[in-house]
């Protein structure tokens, strides 16, 4: 009777434990989103305290970081992690700061970084599931995006201190500029709020940028990590040897192959653009606000450094100072930023078919109104080449017709602005391409 017992209660936990049973200390109600908060935050205090609500406390944790040169794990890097207690409340010591921030993270998801220190927020890392900050971080609204502006003292790039009133919005196009206050030199940083990923970035400027003090560096960048980068850089400082005063680099920047030197001429409207891709990089920069006008320079990367999209990379925009000083003040205004997903930016990709077998190749390329093209097919049939631009609209139908093994066709362009393409080969009735390739017209 006492077996049969037994057996017939482990049936019923059974049934009842479909899912885990496991014990879970909810705070709050854990259909709502998570809360932190700081309850006692004062200036200099050496001691914070806040709480916590709407979660499963065994699953969750908090980490507090501090503002000085850099952000810092505290107390110790050696105990990052500060305890929730039954009632939602926690309480850790802290050292010197100027701003902090309190994170509510996923103990499954979240990894302290490598020195327990960061230049950028903590609370951009995975598995951060909200944050506090006593202040909100300051934010900016611009060209549709919400941007998070840089503030702290003696952060890279170039042990730089880095101001809230540095970056603003005026007639909705963004500025940034150096100052000199106190006797110290501050610079100016937004990023995006989120990642993009792949795809075409541009952005247009409203200013000069071959005319920044001797010390100056202006980027535009999508930053993951140190050698995680894709850069847009104008300065007479950081190794650009003269006459140049500009750069496309493919970080490590070490590699000799991931720069390319380039002179930015004295206008005041230009556009500059990014399309990045799993399989290639590609930077281009035209005279005025449109891509119609002349291209000042162009560069698809060859190099192996094409860093993976993770989801952590953001673009952003700085104005700094290669070693923290410099004799006059700059501003750079920056008119518009646009971004086109990867799927728009590469047509011939877009419906995700099959890898291609047969042959395409063009030259010159770069070339200028007329280009030699060859299709090599391995099944003959009717074939036709097809032009599309960086957004994936079609420029114009190149050729059509009947091939054998290998067709030669000549391309005439004359009437195309300068700027990047893509070719795509097809067989008749199909719109799966059997070949591709890139085509840069530099009129």
């Amino acid at each position: 009777m006492r077996f049969c017992l037994f057996l017939l209660l482990v049936a019923i936990y059974s049934v009842n434990c479909v899912r885990p049973c496991r014990a879970c200390d909810v705070l709050g109600d854990t259909a709502r989103p998570p809360q932190i908060h700081f309850t006692a935050l004062d200036s200099g205090a050496t001691v914070v305290h806040g709480t916590v609500t709407n979660v499963c406390r065994d699953s969750v944790a908090v980490v507090l970081w501090a503002l000085t040169n850099h952000w810092y794990v505290q107390p110790l890097c050696t105990s990052p992690l500060t305890q929730i207690d039954g009632n939602g409340d926690w309480s850790t010591s802290i050292n010197g700061w100027e701003r902090v921030a309190a994170l509510l993270v996923n103990r499954s998801r979240y990894t302290v970084p490598a020195a327990c220190q960061l230049w950028d927020h903590p609370s951009l890392n995975a598995g951060v599931l909200t944050w506090d900050g006593g202040v909100p971080a300051p934010t900016l609204f611009f060209s549709g995006y919400t941007w998070i502006i840089k503030h702290g003292s003696q952060l890279g790039p170039g042990d730089n201190r880095w101001a809230d009133g540095n970056a603003w919005i005026d007639q909705s196009e963004l500025h940034l500029r150096t100052s000199h206050v106190n006797g110290t030199w501050r610079c100016a940083e937004v990023l995006l709020d989120h990642s993009l990923g792949y795809g075409t970035y541009t952005f247009q400027l409203a200013s000069r940028v071959d005319s920044l003090d001797s010390h100056a560096v202006f980027s535009g960048f999508v930053y993951d990590s140190t050698n995680r980068e894709l850069d847009f850089e104008f300065s007479h400082a950081i190794g650009i040897p003269p006459p140049y005063n500009a750069q496309y680099v493919v970080q490590p920047y070490t590699t000799p192959s991931n720069r390319e030197f380039w002179t930015m001429p004295a206008i005041t409207q230009s556009t500059h653009r990014l399309l990045w891709t799993e399989n290639e990089i590609v930077f281009t920069s035209w005279a005025g606000w449109d891509t119609t006008g002349s291209v000042l320079h162009t560069w698809i990367y060859g190099g192996n450094d094409n860093p993976p999209a993770r989801g952590r990379e953001r673009m952003r925009f700085n104005l700094w100072l290669d070693g923290a000083q410099a004799q006059l003040a700059d501003e750079i205004v920056v008119h518009a930023f646009a971004f086109q997903s990867a799927l728009a930016a590469e047509p011939h990709r877009r419906q995700g078919f099959a890898p291609m077998q047969d042959d395409l190749e063009v030259s010159p390329n770069p070339f200028n109104s007329v280009v030699h093209v060859t299709l090599g097919v391995h099944r003959p049939g009717t074939y036709r080449l097809t032009v599309y631009d960086l957004l994936g609209r079609q420029v114009a139908t190149a050729w059509k017709g009947r091939v054998a093994s290998k067709q030669d066709v000549v391309m005439d362009a004359a009437r195309w602005p300068s700027g990047l393409y893509f070719l795509v080969a097809c067989a008749a009735g199909s719109t799966a391409p059997v070949a591709a390739t890139k085509l840069m017209l530099l009129k």
